[in-house]
This record gives C-alpha cells, sequence and structure tokens, in this order.
C-alpha cells in the first residue's frame, strides 16, 4: 500500500532497513533513505488529491458567495467612505466574516473525508482501515469492529467541532457577545 509497510514488503526489504513506524513516509527518512519517502510521497499524491479535490471545490464556492455576499454590506461601504484601501477593506473586515462559512465547511469536509476514504481505498487499491471495517461488517458480522470505528469517528470529530466553536469565538466578537450573555 502506498506510504504504509505491509508484513510482505517487510520480509522483502533489505536487513538494513530498519520500519519503525510501519510508515514509508517515515521509515525512509528515519533510516536515511529519501528516495523511499519520495517515491511513497509519490504514490500517495493521486488518492489524496482525488479525495480533497470535491472538497477544496465546495470551500472555494462558499468562500466566493460569502465574499460577494459581504462585499455589499454597509460596514464595507463605511470602510470605503473612510479612505481605506480596498486591501485592507477585504482582508482585515470582509475576510474576518467570510472566514466563519469557510471554517465550517472545512470543518464539516474533514469529518465526510472518513466517508470518501471508503471509495477511495476501494479504487487505489489501498488496504488501510475502510477495507478493515467492510470485511469485518461484510463477512462475520462484528459489532465490536463497528463499535470501535463509530468511537474513533467521535474521538476524532469531537475534537474537531470544539476547536472550530474556540476558533469562532476568537474570531467573531457576536459570538463571544452571545456566549458570555448566555453565561450570565
Amino acid at each position: 500500500p502506498p506510504g504504509r509497510t505491509s508484513f510482505i514488503e517487510l520480509s522483502l526489504t533489505t536487513s538494513t532497513f530498519r520500519h519503525y513506524t510501519g510508515l514509508l513516509t517515515i521509515d525512509g527518512l528515519l533510516n536515511g533513505r529519501p528516495d523511499i519517502t519520495i517515491d511513497a510521497f509519490r504514490h500517495l499524491f493521486l488518492p489524496v488529491f482525488s479525495l480533497s479535490l470535491m472538497h477544496w471545490a465546495t470551500l472555494g464556492r462558499i468562500t466566493r458567495a460569502s465574499l460577494i455576499n459581504e462585499k455589499d454590506k454597509d460596514y464595507v461601504t463605511a470602510a470605503r467612505a473612510h479612505g481605506l484601501p480596498e486591501w485592507r477593506v477585504v482582508w482585515r473586515h470582509t475576510f474576518r466574516n467570510v472566514l466563519l462559512p469557510a471554517l465550517t465547511s472545512t470543518t464539516l469536509s474533514i469529518a465526510s473525508l472518513l466517508t470518501g476514504v471508503f471509495i477511495i481505498e476501494t479504487i487505489f487499491n489501498m488496504h488501510g482501515v475502510s477495507e478493515l471495517i467492510t470485511r469485518g461488517l461484510r463477512e462475520t458480522p462484528d459489532a465490536a469492529l463497528a463499535l470501535g470505528f463509530a468511537v474513533y469517528t467521535v474521538l476524532l470529530i469531537m475534537p474537531l467541532m470544539l476547536t472550530l466553536d474556540i476558533i469562532k469565538a476568537l474570531v467573531d466578537p457576536r459570538v463571544r457577545e452571545s456566549e458570555l450573555s448566555g453565561n450570565q
């Protein structure tokens, strides 16, 4: 599998190449073999690109729509009337409000990457967690495996959502104000 050493490959490699982590991208560097690391990254490029392409398009569409929506608001007109340069109006005032929907979209995209991995691993014949889960649930219905995947997903998504809420509170004063007024 690209970027990861399988058990068959472990036995075929030379005895001087040590497998510290099982990840070729890291083990190549630890063994002083950057050619192995570069090759692993080359094999990972297309699956990663395919997995992220849809999410980049969605993020671009949301950012563009938010920017178009924000540029005609009164506070932007007031900033321009005060004589601020256009770059400052966009980056200092407008971008801050555009950032919130983009951050939300990015966080939800990271969560939805888990479902995309099932398709990408099948198409590129990569043996990863999705193959394990699919085989485990199809061949021998394994409740522990299903529960483990659910816990794994929750442990991945919950910190992302918490981080998103913290960033929103730092970026948007309206969120800070609502949190402060809600706590009183």
